[in-house]
């Protein structure tokens, strides 16, 4: 059965989820931060974004339950630019060739700032828009969660692994040999990416076509013939 909400009674009646956005977020920008040795600034950074969001959240929660374009136009935008990231994803997968030959290759990067921007533009606005927009639609609402479980656990394993072995590469003196370790090291971490590849940016973006997929629109109609089959199934 699905059930569409039509006001955000689950953020009166639950404060829970308006309390977590805060401790998540400022968790979140600790272990972010820590990639560059800014853990405070980034816990800082988080613990204001989660004071505003918690301002914002439940009228963002009251416009998506109101219009379906605005709960179904993020969702969209988030399933493009998901796509965009999987195409990357799949370039970058495809030229670490060996382990020497992806060390050169990630000290040689022109684009560094491709997948930070776009992940970093998930974690902090489309993500959490999404979720705002969509809290009063329950069916997609955990669709939405468990997104947003995937995606972050996999930012959690960038920032705590991923992320600092390249920083550590990249600093090495350019063409020098690499020690049977290091290239051990790299062989392993092209493996573990594959796997981030297919649990992160694959399932995030088939679970937001899904969810984009599951119109609102859609979900609202499907939700009114269903009750009027079952009332006149009683009558």
């Amino acid at each position: 059965m699905v059930t569409v909400e039509t006001s955000p009674r689950g953020f009166r009646r639950r404060p829970l989820p308006l309390l977590s956005i805060v401790v998540l977020s400022t968790a979140f920008g600790a272990i972010s931060g820590s990639v560059v040795d800014a853990s405070v600034a980034m816990a800082g950074f988080g613990l204001l974004w989660g004071a505003v969001a918690l301002a914002l959240a439940p009228r963002a929660a009251r416009v998506g339950a109101r219009s379906a374009m605005w709960a179904d136009a993020p969702v969209a935008v988030a399933a493009a630019l998901a796509l965009v990231v999987v195409g990357g994803s799949i370039q970058a997968l495809m030229q670490y060739t060996s382990a020497s030959a992806t060390v050169v290759l990630l000290q040689q990067s022109s684009s560094y700032w491709f997948f930070p921007v776009l992940h970093g533009l998930f974690e902090w606005v489309l993500l959490p828009a999404v979720l705002m927009l969509n809290w009063t639609h329950r069916t997609r609402r955990n669709l939405l969660l468990v997104t947003a479980v995937v995606f972050y656990l996999g930012r959690i394993s960038s920032a705590l692994y991923f992320a600092p072995h390249v920083f550590e590469w990249v600093r090495l003196p350019f063409g020098a040999p690499l020690s049977v370790e290091t290239l051990e090291d790299v062989q392993l971490w092209i493996k573990v990416n594959w796997l981030r590849f297919v649990f992160q940016d694959l399932l995030v973006a088939g679970l937001l076509l899904l969810a984009q997929y599951r119109g609102v629109s859609g979900l609202r109609a499907w939700g009114a013939g269903r009750h009027a089959a079952r009332h006149s199934g009683t009558s």
